[in-house]
């Protein structure tokens, strides 16, 4: 094995380990938090998910590596697929409380914000905005 495929092979067991981590305990308190109707401790999960996405991009600074596509697919795929879940259980579940509610909100904004912080720091506001503008001109 060449030291390229080494480097790669050992990055994405760091990736792999961090969300291994801090993904599973950052779900499990947002969960517990969306059960036990305890706010603090479901926006502690979402803080533990905001953990997770700093040490990603500490991880790919290291092995001075991006995103890869398939990690961008399963992270915008796993959003959707919570914001989906919030919504119908929002809107059918006749015990979804008020606090189930603003935890929930707050998680998305959490995330959303995360995204935008970093593609605005990333890439800048010009580059950032450029990103999702096409130049007509």
């Amino acid at each position: 094995m060449n030291v390229a495929a080494e480097q790669d092979l050992e990055h994405r067991v760091a990736v792999l380990t961090n969300w291994g981590f801090w993904g599973v305990l950052g779900a499990g308190f947002v969960l517990s938090g969306f059960e036990m109707d305890f706010y603090f401790l479901a926006l502690f999960g979402f803080a533990l998910l905001v953990a997770g996405f700093v040490a990603h991009l500490i991880v790919n600074r290291i092995y001075a590596a991006g995103f890869r596509t398939g990690e961008v697919a399963a992270g915008f795929g796993i959003f959707g697929v919570a914001v989906l879940a919030f919504i119908v259980s929002w809107l059918l579940d006749p015990t979804f409380s008020d606090v189930d509610v603003l935890s929930g909100i707050t998680g998305i904004v959490v995330v959303i914000g995360s995204f935008l912080v970093y593609v605005a720091t990333r890439f800048g506001l010009k580059g950032s905005f450029s990103m999702f503008h096409a130049d007509r001109g």
